[in-house]
C-alpha cells in the first residue's frame, strides 16, 4: 500500500513526479535563443518584475501570504482561490505559501514544510482556522477573520486584493535572480525606487526564496484537481527562505534614488528534508511599513548561468504502466515514457527502474525526438505477494553536454501491482486483527490504499473511550476506514487471501462493523465482493450506503469522529454466496468509498462454509448458544436430545475446545483460561452442522 508514513519518503528519494507548466517549454526556447558565445551562457525560467526597477508612479501589487497545512481539509481549495486571482491579475499578484500551525505538523514519515518565520507571520495576523490569508498585511473592515487582525478567510482575498491593486503606490520594486549552477549559488539582485513620500515609520525590504511543485501529502486535494498527479499534491509558491530575516531589513526611503540589494543564497540539497529542485526555485520581494503593511512587491526570473558548451534538456518521466493481470499474476513488464519537452532531440539518456525499493536497474535510450516521447520497457520481472511499488526516472547526469535543471519531472510512480499469496486456505478462514499495533496493517490481506488513512486501531488512538475498538467492544482492535480524512471519491479495499470452497455449500461472508455519520454527512459506502478467477471479476454480494442503511449508530457532530462508544453501536453482517459453492479458489474483498464522512471500523472478517453432504441442523434442532459474549462459560442448548459434537477455534483455525455429548439438549464449555475476542464454533450431529461465532470477554 501506499501510506503517508511510506510513500511520501520513496517519493522524496527520486525528488518527485510533478506536471510540468505549459508554458515553460516555450519559454525556454525563447530564452536558449539568447544564449551568448561566452564562457558562460545563461537563460531566464521565469519572468515577471525584472530589473531594472521602474521609476515611474504605479500601482500596488497585492502581496497575499497564505497560512496552510498538509492537513488542513479546505486549504487546497484556498490555494485554488488564490492562483485564480493571481492569473486574473497577471503581473499585480504575489502569492507565498507558508506552512504553518496544528494543520502543518507532519505525521510519521511525512515531510515537513514548515519553516521559522511562519509561526510569526501566522502569530501576528490573529488568525482563527485555517486556510487564512492575509492581503499586504493589512485589515480590511469587516473581513477579519477573527473579528480583528489582517487574518481573511479565503472568500475575502479576491475582494481584498482588488481593492490594493487599484491603489497608488509610493514605492516601485523589482528583483531578478541566476543560479550559477556550476558554484551550486543562487544570487538574488533587487532594486526600490520611491516615487512619493513614505510614512514616518521604519521601512523595510523583505526577500524571500519559494519553490513549486514540491510533492506531498495533503488533506481535501479533490477540491484542486490541477495540482494533483497520480495521487500526490504537488505544492505551489512555499516559502523555503527569508533571505532577509524575520522582518526584513530598514531600507532608506529618499526619492528618486535607484537602491540596490544584493544577495547570495548557497542552494542546500534539502530543507527540513525536502529536496529542493534549481528549475522550481522561485524569488519574491516586498516592501513593508514596519513589520505588518507591505506597500508593494514582486516576483521576477531566475536566469541559470551554465558552463560552455552545455544544454539544458528537460526531460520528463511518464506512468505508463497499466496492470491488467488480476492478482494472481507472477510477473510484469515495467515501462515508463520519456518526454522530451525540448525543441531539439535529445541523442542519449539514462532510464531508472527501482522496484519495492530494490536495487537501480538502469538502462541508456537514443534518440528522443524533440516535443516527442520514447516508452521504455524493462525486463519482466518477479512479483512478490502483496504490494509491489514501481518508481521510474529518467537522467542526463552521465552525459556531458547536458543539464536538466527541472529535475523534479524526472521521476515517475506506477500504481501499485497487487499479487495474493499461492497459498489457498481451507475454511473457516478469519480475519479479527488482533495483535496489530496501533496503524498496523494485517499481512495476511491486501490493503489497496494510496491515502495511508486505512490501518488498525485500538483503545490507545484516542482519550476516554469506555470499551475497546474491537468488534462489540469484545476485542482490542479494529480495522478502520477513515472516510473523515479521505478525498470525496476515493476507493480503499481490504482483499482477503485464497479459500477453498470446493467441498462447500451453504458458504457465507460475515463481518462486523461500527458506522455513525458526520453531522448531516451522507455518502460514505461500504461494500462486499466475492470472486473466483481471483480478482479479474468481481460480484457484489452486499453494500450500504450513509444516509441509506450504513448506519449503526447515532451520528456524531459535524467536527466530530465517530468512535464505537457502546457494543450496540456494532452490526454483524452475514452475506450468503452459495451461488460460489465447490469453487477451489475465493477471494473476498472489503471496498469503502469515502464521501468525506466519518471512520467506519470493521471487524470479524470470516468465510465459512459447510462440507457437502451435511446439511445444516434443521429447524427442530437449531442451536442457541448464550450468554454471547460469554466470560468463564456458555452453553449450546437444542430442542431436542441429539448426540453432538462441539469444536471451539480460533479464527485462525487452532482448536481450543472439543466436546462430545449424548443424548442430551443442553451442554456447557468452559472457557476459563481463553484469550478474549472471537471464536468459530462448529456443532456437529448426524443430521448436519451449524457453525456461528462466540464473543469470550473479559
Amino acid at each position: 500500500m501506499h501510506a503517508y508514513n511510506n510513500f511520501y519518503p520513496n517519493v522524496y528519494l527520486v525528488l518527485g513526479f510533478f506536471y510540468i507548466r505549459h508554458i515553460f517549454p516555450k519559454l525556454l526556447e525563447i530564452m536558449k535563443k539568447l544564449l551568448s558565445l561566452s564562457i558562460f551562457t545563461a537563460y531566464s525560467v521565469v519572468g515577471m518584475a525584472q530589473l531594472p526597477v521602474s521609476t515611474s508612479a504605479e500601482n500596488k501589487n497585492a502581496v497575499l501570504e497564505e497560512f496552510t497545512g498538509i492537513y488542513c481539509q479546505f486549504c487546497p481549495d484556498g490555494h485554488k482561490r488564490a492562483k485564480d486571482f493571481s492569473t486574473a491579475n497577471p503581473g499585480d499578484v504575489v502569492l507565498i505559501n507558508i506552512h504553518t500551525g496544528g494543520y502543518a505538523a507532519p505525521g510519521a514519515g511525512d515531510p515537513d514544510f514548515r519553516t521559522p518565520y511562519g509561526a510569526a507571520i501566522a502569530g501576528q495576523s490573529n488568525l482563527a482556522g485555517y486556510p487564512a490569508g492575509t492581503m499586504n498585511r493589512r485589515e480590511f473592515t469587516g473581513m477579519q477573520q477573527n473579528g480583528s487582525g489582517t487574518a481573511m478567510s479565503r472568500g475575502d482575498w479576491a475582494t481584498a486584493g482588488t481593492t490594493v491593486i487599484g491603489e497608488s503606490s509610493y514605492a516601485n520594486i523589482a528583483i531578478e535572480g541566476d543560479i550559477d549552477y556550476a558554484a551550486n549559488t543562487l544570487t538574488i539582485d533587487v532594486e526600490t525606487y520611491f516615487t512619493g513620500a513614505a510614512p514616518g515609520s521604519t521601512v523595510k525590504l523583505n526577500v524571500a526564496v519559494l519553490q513549486s511543485n514540491i510533492p506531498g501529502p495533503q488533506t481535501g486535494m479533490a477540491a484542486n484537481p490541477t495540482q494533483v498527479v497520480n495521487g500526490v499534491y504537488y505544492h505551489d509558491h512555499m516559502l523555503r527562505d527569508l533571505l532577509t530575516g524575520q522582518w526584513g531589513i530598514d531600507i532608506p526611503t529618499t526619492q528618486n534614488v535607484v537602491n540596490s540589494y544584493s544577495y547570495t543564497w548557497p542552494i542546500p540539497a534539502d530543507i527540513n528534508g525536502v529536496p529542493v529542485s534549481m528549475g522550481d526555485l522561485e524569488i519574491a520581494a516586498f516592501i513593508s511599513e514596519t513589520q505588518q503593511v507591505i506597500v508593494t512587491g514582486a516576483t521576477g526570473p531566475v536566469n541559470f548561468t551554465l558552463p560552455a558548451g552545455v544544454s539544458t534538456a528537460d526531460l520528463e518521466a511518464v506512468s505508463t504502466m497499466s496492470n491488467n493481470g488480476g492478482y494472481c499474476q507472477t510477473s510484469i513488464t515495467p515501462e515508463f515514457t520519456i518526454q522530451n519537452n525540448e525543441s531539439f532531440a535529445v541523442d542519449s539518456a539514462e532510464a531508472i527502474l527501482v522496484m519495492n525499493g530494490g536495487a537501480p536497474i538502469s538502462q541508456w535510450v537514443t534518440n528522443i525526438p524533440a516535443n516527442g516521447t520514447k516508452l521504455v520497457t524493462f525486463p519482466s520481472q518477479n512479483l512478490v505477494a502483496g504490494a509491489n511499488t514501481f518508481s521510474f526516472s529518467t537522467s542526463v547526469t552521465g552525459v556531458y553536454k547536458y543539464i536538466d535543471v527541472t529535475a523534479a519531472n524526472n521521476n515517475a510512480s506506477a500504481d501499485d501491482v497487487y499479487m495474493v499469496s499461492s497459498t489457498v486456505n481451507n475454511y473457516p478462514m478469519a480475519n479479527d486483527f488482533e495483535g496489530l499495533p496501533l496503524g498496523g496493517l494485517p499481512s495476511n490481506m491486501i490493503v489497496e490504499d494510496n491515502t495511508g488513512r486505512l490501518y488498525a486501531v485500538d483503545q490507545s488512538v484516542a482519550t476516554g473511550l469506555p470499551i475497546p475498538l474491537g468488534g462489540y467492544g469484545q476485542s482490542v482492535t479494529s480495522f478502520r476506514f477513515d472516510f473523515a480524512t479521505i478525498d470525496p471519491g476515493t476507493v480503499s479495499s481490504l482483499v482477503s487471501e485464497k479459500v477453498s470452497l470446493a467441498n462447500a455449500n451453504g458458504s457465507e461472508v460475515q463481518f462486523d462493523y461500527a458506522y455513525g455519520v458526520r453531522g448531516t454527512s451522507t455518502g460514505d459506502m461500504l461494500e462486499a465482493f466475492v470472486s473466483v478467477d481471483c480478482g479479474q471479476n468481481w460480484i457484489r454480494i452486499w453494500d450500504a450506503t450513509a444516509g441509506s442503511g450504513l448506519e449503526t449508530a447515532p451520528a456524531t457532530a459535524s467536527g466530530s469522529r465517530f468512535y464505537p462508544i457502546a457494543a450496540n453501536n456494532w452490526k454483524t453482517i452475514s452475506a450468503y454466496i452459495s451461488g460460489i459453492d465447490g469453487a477451489a479458489e475465493v477471494m473476498i474483498k472489503i471496498k469503502g468509498t469515502s464521501a468525506l464522512g466519518n471512520a467506519l471500523y470493521f471487524d470479524n472478517l470470516m468465510i465459512d462454509g459447510k462440507p457437502i453432504g451435511l446439511a445444516e441442523i434443521n429447524a427442530a434442532e437449531t442451536a442457541s448458544v448464550y450468554p454471547n459474549p460469554a466470560t468463564d462459560k456458555f452453553f449450546v442448548e437444542l430442542n431436542e436430545p441429539t448426540d453432538f459434537n462441539v469444536q471451539l477455534s480460533t479464527t485462525t483455525g487452532q482448536v481450543v475446545r472439543v466436546a462430545d455429548f449424548t443424548k442430551t439438549t443442553k451442554a456447557e464449555i468452559n472457557t476459563n483460561g481463553l484469550a478474549k475476542g472471537v471464536y468459530i464454533l462448529n456443532i456437529s450431529s448426524d443430521n448436519g452442522t451449524s457453525s456461528q461465532r462466540v464473543t469470550i470477554a473479559d
